[in-house]
């Protein structure tokens, strides 16, 4: 009904006022011309308009008691309830901000400051208010906003102001300060879409709470937190360094969002990229020592490469690299194959963010439109595909393309199965931007006719936009917890118990990190679904207290004597491999004071520039052979264990 009213309120209201003047025109007509003796008629509509008026005024012109119509008397209740309905329509619209600011100034509830507006952030802060009805939202626009759309967010319960973030001057003004009450903001979320504005945001931010320390009131037990949205890589690693780079205490927890990226992880949450070909390999092997070996690595088609394509070929490449030594025939390495019209871009793109994909994965690239019959033929010349996900902007392509790969997945049953023994039903994920209907509606007329595929839709806004994943952002709440379990496990090795030493808690051992460990625990995170159901499979671990304390040459031995350990610990330090040459790493450099370095690598006949690490050795026996390395191994072995244990967020 609230609902209902806000929409149709004042529609409602116009048609009340409309239908109030028409009765008490007629009703003073019927007056003048029934009820008075005398009428001069030159002047009758001139005294029917002035006693309609007068209606509308709280002061009729017929003294109370004396016989009048039956519609006048209606008109004489109706008419100055609506202007009374519109004087606090007014009224409201004046005051209500000034009554919310002063309530919110002395107010003892949770309250969110979010910097920035758009069709994004408008979702973000009605889905927080629909969740909380008494958290209390400040919005704060840049430039102006329509005077209508001001109103209607403040009528749903929103404290709305307007200011120029780029105007220092204006942004230091104490009066301005006091209005946005910064101190008693418990989250803050700046959610412009140049990742530049934000950054100032945030130095002009950091800058304050070291001035006013004093008066940001801070209180045991209670966290802040500052949320931003950022989708550009470099801008990302600008912000966790300038904010690690801050002296004393830090403000608020640093948060940084990625709308394409939030995206892809809820994506490969719902439907993991290894599912199928794991369910596959557990169906396909008797001998769980061999296991490893008959896991067929995904084969995921991307098609459309914009923003969202991209996100999801970073997280496929993070969490799709299940078993390095698979003996599945054209599914022993990590497959990627891309459909866009302009593969030229798609490759350079690909090529600049990751140096050594080849490393990586094996990627395709098909250079046509989506409507192209071309695309099935060069389709049958790849290995069958385990995952696709549509990523185009333009929802009637997601459409399109969706039928198209149905067709070719159907084909592929048919005239494959001779030459790739695998029955895999295969996900199709479409990007539907806010609904998906019409996926919906095309599962429901096709039933039984689209087993060879499973088709959902991922990416719906409402999903994404929760206060989980801005605010909360469940992928960092994870990571914290998880490298929290792996520092407990580290102590393993010297033998100092937790309990005996003082114990950091988890936002201290995180904010010892820098960008490239927190990223590398959130690969972690990513990969720990996996691992976890990858430990199952293997068999259970050895007591990690009678083992990670073992010197170098014993430890090394044990892990001879215990294969399925072995085989794990090597597949955690492919994944860092991978994780390595994701994020700009070059290759192997034997001076361990150059890590982290720009190098010149040559690998085989070719040469890349990157960073490079005295770890980064690609081969498992080797790095064990390496005595310059090789007592890292044990830290391989703590990411097993980190794994396999629950963490408590």
């Amino acid at each position: 009904m609230e609902r209902f009213w806000k929409r149709y309120g004042r529609y409602i209201g116009a048609g009340v006022t409309v239908t109030a003047a028409l009765v008490s025109a007629a009703g003073s007509y019927q007056y003048y011309t029934g009820y008075v003796e005398e009428v001069v008629y030159e002047r009758l509509w001139s005294s029917v308009l002035y006693s309609v008026i007068q209606l509308f005024l709280f002061s009729p012109t017929v003294d109370t008691g004396e016989a009048t119509p039956v519609l006048y008397e209606v008109g004489k209740w109706l008419a100055p309830l609506c202007t009374a309905y519109w004087l606090f329509r007014a009224a409201e619209s004046v005051f209500r901000h000034n009554v919310a600011a002063i309530k919110r100034r002395f107010s003892s509830g949770k309250q969110i400051v979010v910097f920035g507006y758009h069709e994004s952030s408008e979702l973000f802060i009605r889905k927080l208010k629909k969740e909380d009805r008494q958290l209390q939202v400040v919005l704060v626009a840049q430039g102006d906003l329509e005077r209508e759309k001001r109103l209607n967010l403040e009528r749903s319960g929103f404290l709305v102001y307007q200011m120029d973030i780029l105007d220092q001057e204006l942004l230091w003004r104490e009066d301005i300060i006091r209005k946005l009450c910064l101190h008693k903001a418990e989250e803050i979320v700046l959610f412009y879409e140049d990742p530049t504005w934000n950054f100032t945001l945030l130095k002009f931010l950091a800058d304050w709470a070291k001035k006013q320390e004093d008066a940001f009131q801070y209180k045991k037990g209670r966290e802040r937190s500052c949320s931003i949205w950022c989708e550009d890589a470099t801008m990302k690693k600008i912000i966790a360094d300038y904010y690690d780079s801050l002296e004393g205490i830090r403000p608020w927890n640093l948060n940084l969002f990625d709308m394409p990226e939030l995206t892809a992880m809820e994506l490969f949450k719902k439907e993991p990229l290894y599912a199928n070909c794991f369910q596959w390999a557990l169906e396909n092997c008797e001998n769980r020592e061999k296991f490893l070996e008959v896991v067929p690595q995904p084969h995921i088609l991307i098609a459309g490469f914009g923003r969202y394509g991209q996100a999801v070929l970073k997280y496929a490449v993070l969490t799709g690299t299940l078993s390095f030594c698979s003996r599945v025939k054209r599914h022993e390495k990590l497959r990627v194959t891309i459909i866009d019209s302009q593969a030229q871009r798609c490759r350079e793109t690909v090529e600049a963010a990751y140096p050594r994909i080849d490393r990586i994965c094996r990627i395709s690239y098909i250079d046509s439109d989506i409507g192209s019959g071309r695309i099935e033929k060069a389709l049958f010349d790849l290995p069958r595909i385990t995952y696709t996900a549509i990523c185009f902007s333009e929802q009637s392509l997601c459409v399109k393309a969706m039928e198209k790969i149905r067709t070719y997945l159907s084909m592929a049953e048919i005239y494959e199965r001779g030459r790739e023994d695998m029955e895999l039903q295969v996900p199709v994920a479409v990007r539907m931007k806010t609904d998906g209907a019409v996926i919906r509606y095309w599962n429901e007329q096709q039933g039984q006719s689209a087993g060879v595929c499973r088709v959902f839709p991922f990416g719906d806004n409402h999903e994404i936009l929760t206060r989980e994943n801005v605010i909360g952002y469940r992928l960092e709440a994870q990571a914290k917890a998880f490298h929290e379990n792996y520092k407990e496990i580290q102590t393993c090795i010297t033998g100092i118990r937790p309990e005996d030493e003082k114990k950091k808690d988890r936002e201290a051992l995180w904010n010892e990190l820098d960008f490239e460990s927190k990223e590398s625990c959130r690969g972690q995170v990513l990969n720990k679904p996996y691992f976890q159901k990858l430990i199952k499979v293997m068999g259970a671990l050895p007591d990690r207290e009678a083992i990670l304390p073992l010197e170098k040459t014993e430890f090394l031995k044990m892990l001879s004597a215990c294969p399925s350990l072995d085989m794990l610990a090597a597949m955690e330090h492919e994944r860092w491999c991978v994780f390595c040459y994701a994020t700009g790493y070059g290759g192997f450099h034997e001076d361990p004071g150059e890590k982290r370095k720009i190098h010149m690598v040559k690998a085989g006949d070719k040469t890349y520039y990157g960073k490079v690490h005295n770890c980064l050795i690609d081969s498992w026996d080797q790095m064990k052979a390496d005595e310059r390395v090789n007592a890292t191994v044990v830290y391989d072995v703590c990411g097993i264990y980190s794994y396999s244990q629950e963490d408590k967020i």
